[in-house]
């Protein structure tokens, strides 16, 4: 069985666009947005509260339904391409096992029922949606995971193998994923490609086997992974 995370913020729904919505109207209508990215996995932060309480109270008391529940998704009929894209990975690889689910790193409380809304008028078929509380949790569960948070890409571990969803936050970060592409109907067109890929034979040395899976071991070294992760720790404070 290989199993498939397909990350829900920053690849199927716009919650950035949602965040930024609500602060504008009802909490900071004079703040300037002119140069804030919308497309940073660390997007709440980066707007001004006079404390972390509060910016969790906005998040997940006061508008998780608004935030979580009223997202629209990145593109057009994405939830459409979505399921046509399961039954194909199920009817054209049938030999094969493979078990596609959403994922949302971080939600509590009533972000989650807001997200099982969002999904419910979404249409989409896959069947499971996995809320983990850290990255341990999250790599553990999966094999291939498709995200645009270049934070989830960098703290990955050799038996995960990253699809990076490009975008003006994580571009400069391509070099820690296994494939990089523009948005998720650009994947699910050349999804068999990653699938031969993560499932090749053992033939070039960069490549080792695991536990009946093959891996591919990511660019950057450990030493600059652990740069990267003191550098976020100091910039949170």
């Amino acid at each position: 069985m290989i199993k498939i995370g397909i990350e829900l913020n920053g690849v199927i729904r716009n919650i950035n666009k949602q965040y930024l919505k609500y602060y504008l109207k009802d909490i900071n209508p004079e703040f300037d947005d002119t140069d804030i990215d919308l497309n940073a996995n660390d997007f709440v932060e980066k707007l001004p509260f006079p404390n972390k309480s509060d910016r969790k109270k906005f998040v997940y008391e006061d508008y998780p339904y608004e935030i979580f529940g009223c997202a629209a998704p990145m593109s057009r009929n994405l939830h459409t391409f979505i399921n046509g894209w399961i039954h194909e990975l199920s009817s054209k690889h049938e030999d094969d096992k493979y078990d596609v689910s959403f994922f949302s790193l971080g939600e509590e409380e009533l972000s989650i029922q807001s997200t099982y809304f969002y999904l419910s008028k979404s249409g989409s078929r896959v069947r499971r949606t996995f809320f983990p509380k850290d990255y341990d949790e999250l790599f553990d569960e999966y094999n291939i995971i498709i995200t645009a948070n270049k934070d989830i890409a960098i703290h990955s571990n050799e038996d995960n193998f990253i699809v990076l969803i490009n975008n003006t936050d994580n571009s400069e970060y391509n070099e820690y994923a296994d494939y990089v592409f523009h948005d998720l109907e650009e994947f699910m067109k050349n999804y068999e490609n990653v699938l031969e890929t993560y499932k090749k034979d053992f033939e070039h040395e960069t490549y080792y086997i695991k536990d009946g899976y093959v891996y591919k071991p990511k660019k950057p070294s450990l030493i600059k992974k652990i740069i990267y992760k003191i550098k976020k720790y100091f910039n949170g404070k």
